[in-house]
C-alpha cells in the first residue's frame, strides 16, 4: 500500500519542488554573484583567502537574509496552491479538506462547513506564523550583523 502511494505521489511532488526551487536558486545565484563583486570580497581576495572560503563565509552569509526571506515566501505560497492541487488530484490532505468544507459542487446552493473552515484557517495561520518565526531565528544564525541586544 505505502509503495503504491509513494509512486503516485512522486511525480506531482517533484513537479511542485522543481517549480518552487527555481526562484530560490535564481535569487541565490544573483545575490551571491553581486556580493562577490563587493569591495570587501575583493579585499579578502587580496589577502589571499581561498575562493571557497570567500564564497561561503563572506558572500553567502551576507546574502543569507534575503535568501531566507525568499525561501519563507516560497514555502508560504504553497498554502493556496495546495488547496487547488489536492482538490484536482483528490489527495486526502488539508487542501482537499478545505475544498470539501466549502462544497462548491452544489450548483446554486453553497454548503459551507464553518467549523472545519475556522479550524483550518486557524491551523494555517499558526503554520504561517511559525514559518515567519523560524525565518527570523535563522537570520541571527545566518548573518552575524543581526543581533539582539539585551536592555538593562
Amino acid at each position: 500500500y505505502y509503495w503504491g502511494v509513494f509512486k503516485r505521489m512522486l511525480f506531482p511532488i517533484l513537479v511542485i519542488i522543481v517549480i518552487k526551487l527555481n526562484p530560490i536558486a535564481w535569487s541565490t545565484k544573483s545575490l551571491v554573484s553581486s556580493e562577490l563583486k563587493e569591495d570587501y570580497v575583493v579585499g579578502q581576495r587580496a589577502k589571499g583567502l581561498p575562493e571557497k572560503i570567500i564564497a561561503r563565509k563572506h558572500a553567502l552569509r551576507s546574502s543569507a537574509p534575503p535568501i531566507i526571506t525568499k525561501s519563507a515566501h516560497v514555502i508560504l505560497s504553497l498554502v493556496p496552491e495546495i488547496i487547488i492541487f489536492e482538490s484536482i488530484i483528490g489527495w486526502p490532505g488539508i487542501g482537499y479538506l478545505f475544498y470539501r468544507a466549502l462544497d462548491l459542487s452544489g450548483g446554486s446552493s453553497i454548503k459551507i462547513d464553518a467549523n472545519v473552515l475556522i479550524g483550518l484557517v486557524f491551523f494555517i495561520s499558526i503554520v504561517i506564523i511559525t514559518i515567519n518565526w523560524i525565518a527570523d531565528i535563522l537570520y541571527g544564525f545566518a548573518d552575524p550583523r543581526v543581533r539582539v541586544k539585551k536592555e538593562d
